[in-house]
C-alpha cells in the first residue's frame, strides 16, 4: 500500500535503527524533496542507487550510515540545495563534478576518509553557505 504517501514532500526517518535496503518504492514519491535517512542501519555500503532517480529531491541526508567507497560523480546529477554525507567511511577524492551543483547551499562531507585536494570547481558554488 502507498499509505497516501504519493504526495509526500518530506521523509525524515533519521536515527531510528531502520535496517534492510532503501526501498525502490521511493521512486513513486514524485513530490519528495526532503529525504533524511541519517543514522540508521541500512544494508547499503554505498549511496543507494534509487536516490539518483528522484528528480524533485532538494535535501538529502545520508550521514552516520557507514557508507563506504568513493563518492561518485553521479551525485552531481541531483539538483540539491543540501547534501549531508558526513560521518561515513567514504574514501578517495571529492568529485570535481560537485562543483556543477550550483544550487547547493549546504555541503557536509566531514568525518570521512577523503583525501587529495579540494577541487577548485567547488569555488563555482556561489550559493554555498555551509561547507
Amino acid at each position: 500500500p502507498n499509505l497516501g504517501l504519493l504526495k509526500q514532500e518530506r521523509l525524515i526517518v533519521s536515527f531510528n535503527n531502520l535496517t534492510g535496503r532503501v526501498p525502490g518504492r521511493f521512486l513513486n514519491l514524485e513530490a519528495l524533496n526532503v529525504l533524511m535517512l541519517d543514522g540508521n542501519n541500512f544494508d547499503h555500503l554505498t549511496i543507494p542507487s534509487v536516490i539518483y532517480d528522484m528528480p524533485s529531491l532538494k535535501v538529502l541526508g545520508l550521514s552516520f550510515l557507514n557508507l563506504r567507497g568513493e563518492i561518485g560523480a553521479d551525485i552531481s546529477n541531483l539538483d540539491l540545495t543540501d547534501l549531508f554525507l558526513n560521518n561515513n567511511m567514504f574514501e578517495g577524492e571529492i568529485p570535481a563534478a560537485i562543483g556543477t551543483m550550483t544550487n547547493l547551499v549546504r555541503l557536509h562531507m566531514d568525518d570521512n576518509s577523503l583525501e587529495g585536494t579540494i577541487p577548485t570547481e567547488l569555488g563555482d558554488l556561489v550559493n554555498l553557505k555551509g561547507l
